[in-house]
Order: structure tokens, then C-alpha cells, then sequence
């Protein structure tokens, strides 16, 4: 006798909405960074709005600037001084979190 066949399922992924928000200068917002400056206002910082997302501080930091260029501004203020550092979303930035 023969194995028997396995009757194969088709594919059907599961149905996702994502947000782009489009500038007239042509750059994009996904929504993937949406959630940084959403995270930055809760944590009134960028470390832990970072560590919340699971990404590496360098990479917030990379994607808040890709952010502020596609604004043509700061999203945040930020603040050094590590454990008295932190940031602030600027109007701009908590248009984007409305939006």
C-alpha cells in the first residue's frame, strides 16, 4: 500500500490593516513608527519606549530621525543626562500619535 495523501490547505493569511500617513514632500510614516512616539509619550523617554518595542536604542534613535525628516521637525524634544534624561513629543509629534 501507499502512504496516504495529505490533503494540502490553502493559504490564507491572516487580514492586517496598516497605517501610512503620506507628506506632501513625498516621505511616508508607517506604522511601525507610529508606536515609537505613542511608546515616548507614555515613558517620557526614549530608552524605555525603545526596550518597550523590543528594538535597540540606536534604532529609536534612527527612526525618530527619519521621522523628524519626514516631518521637516522634531517629533520630540529629548533631554540628555541618563537617569535625568528624557524626552517630550513636540506638537508635531503628537499630531502624528492622533493622526
Amino acid at each position: 500500500m501507499g502512504r496516504a495523501r495529505r490533503r494540502a490547505r490553502p493559504w490564507s493569511p491572516a487580514p492586517r490593516v496598516i497605517i501610512r500617513l503620506d507628506f506632501v514632500c513625498g516621505s511616508r510614516v508607517r506604522h511601525g513608527k507610529f508606536e515609537l512616539p505613542e511608546h515616548i509619550a507614555d515613558a517620557g523617554s526614549i530608552a524605555p519606549a525603545a526596550h518597550a518595542l523590543r528594538m535597540s536604542y540606536p534604532r529609536a534613535l534612527a527612526l525618530m530621525a527619519q521621522i523628524d525628516a519626514s516631518l521637516g521637525q522634531p517629533a520630540a524634544i529629548r533631554s540628555a543626562g541618563g537617569a535625568r534624561g528624557g524626552a517630550a513629543l513636540t506638537d508635531a509629534g503628537r499630531d502624528i500619535v492622533q493622526r
